[in-house]
């Protein structure tokens, strides 16, 4: 879910997480890649740069590390390119460089709704809610398995051996 500094929605989706081991991690990196790419494409098509910092928030700590540190770089190192999921992290590396704007990707925690009423909690606690039942409404919907893992174009090669791609554990 996009929305502007003072919570003005902006746009919303959901879709699928492709990859033969469906797991948290990808999933919400597939989330932030359609979030920093649903930006690139919309200041493109409007042909008008971004004037303002970009903040993207996901529950999955693991994630937002590992882009926080890949982002302070430049230029990525080849060992990255055999981490698992590194096709996403490139993917979004480029998408917010291409932005040419600062970004920020910010850890929130997760189901804080457990314990406090929605309207009570903070906006980015509120949006991570949102991009979850917005996850679970196409879960619910469309519960296929997606084991081939479209190429971005961020990636100039995947592994492939006798099946879908390969994201990890090679």
């Amino acid at each position: 879910k996009c929305v502007l500094p003072d919570g003005t929605p902006i746009a919303e989706a959901n879709g699928p997480a492709y990859g033969s081991k469906a797991t948290s991690y990808r999933s919400e990196g597939y989330g932030v890649a359609s979030a920093t790419n649903f930006f690139v494409h919309l200041f493109r098509f409007c042909d008008v740069s971004p004037r303002w910092s970009f903040r993207f928030v996901s529950d999955n700590l693991g994630l937002i590390r590992r882009l926080n540190t890949l982002i302070a770089f430049p230029e990525h190192f080849p060992n990255i390119t055999l981490q698992p999921d590194w096709d996403l992290l490139r993917e979004i590396q480029l998408a917010v460089r291409t932005l040419g704007r600062p970004a920020v990707f910010s850890h929130v925690k997760g189901h804080q709704d457990d314990h406090h009423s929605y309207a009570d909690l903070p906006l980015e606690a509120q949006l991570n809610i949102d991009a979850d039942l917005l996850a679970g409404r196409f879960r619910r919907n469309d519960s296929s398995v997606r084991p081939r893992v479209p190429q971005f174009g961020a990636n100039s090669a995947q592994l492939q051996i006798k099946g879908p791609p390969i994201s990890g554990r090679y």
